[in-house]
């Protein structure tokens, strides 16, 4: 009797032992799952953060040339050249004094306008602060004081240092103050004399429409910093912008890479070679997370 006690005990024992081993090894599979599933989880969202960064990027620059290319053309108008050569100093604005000169600007740029399928407008800014500015519509036509343009020192700068273009990060719309925009811009000159400055303006919101076509697109964010004038724009809020700001100026110190300020988000980046400036994209990893859970 004694003997079958001591014998069911055993084996008891052993199914016991067999069964807590089982559930061991089950643990260890499944840790060693969950680890690699969610290391390649994450190198597969590093992957495709340096790819999107890239490509949308590259959407940006293909679009700033774009409107480049437009002003080239402007550029090449003989009217318009010779209309800019021949504005002379005066107190009033030439382009509200002078109706065919004005007409015939707004129908030039009018027509490059209606060739992009953007939120723009181009303007102009002659050597004496004459200016006007236009919009795809027909009663879109703005112009500044040249009082207040006098008193413009970006602008003032801007007429001085430029020698052929140049690329303005998200900044104040000069004509429509409400607005901010990104500024490709043209000297209009010949060999010897600078006579004014052509701008092709595009809404800021051309940078989150670059999401558009992203899944879970409220879970990425642009920023865009120009480390020669420190200007930086996100779309992300001011609190969030102002992390990202201060680990770009720790992490992008080369041509292209990656970055990490919050365990839960992950960045970036890319140095355009058309602007110089730095694109980061920074996506929310929280969901891939909670998927994990």
């Amino acid at each position: 009797m004694k003997t079958k006690i001591k014998k069911h005990s055993f084996q008891k024992k052993i199914y016991l032992s067999c069964l807590a081993l089982y559930i061991l090894l089950l643990m260890i599979c499944v840790f060693v799952f969950y680890y690699f599933t969610g290391k390649t989880l994450k190198q597969n969202t590093h992957d495709t953060l340096v790819s999107n960064t890239t490509m949308l990027k590259s959407d940006l620059d293909e679009m700033l040339s774009g409107a480049d290319s437009t002003l080239k053309d402007i550029l090449s108008d003989q009217e318009i050249a010779l209309a800019s050569k021949n504005i002379l100093p005066s107190e009033n604005n030439y382009f509200t004094e002078n109706v065919p000169g004005s007409a015939e600007f707004q129908k030039t740029f009018r027509r490059s306008l209606l060739s992009q399928d953007m939120d723009a407008s181009i303007g102009y800014i002659s050597r004496y602060d004459d200016n006007l500015c236009v919009s795809p519509n027909e009663a879109g036509v703005s112009t500044i004081r040249k009082g207040l343009l006098k008193e413009n020192t970006e602008v003032k700068q801007i007429m001085e240092d430029l020698d052929y273009y140049d690329f303005l990060p998200p900044h104040q719309d000069y004509w429509n103050a409400g607005n901010t925009v990104i500024s490709v811009i043209r000297s209009m000159r010949d060999t010897y004399r600078q006579y004014g400055l052509l701008f092709f303006n595009v809404n800021v919101s051309v940078i989150s429409e670059l999401l558009s076509g992203f899944e879970n697109m409220e879970d990425y964010t642009i920023s865009i910093w120009d480390q020669d004038t420190s200007v930086f724009y996100s779309t992300a809020s001011e609190k969030e912008g102002e992390k990202i700001r201060t680990a770009a100026m720790e992490y992008c110190t080369e041509a292209s890479g990656t970055f990490s300020y919050d365990e839960l988000i992950l960045s970036g980046y890319e140095v355009s070679s058309l602007t110089g400036w730095v694109f980061i994209l920074s996506v929310s990893t929280k969901s891939y997370m909670q998927s994990m859970d």
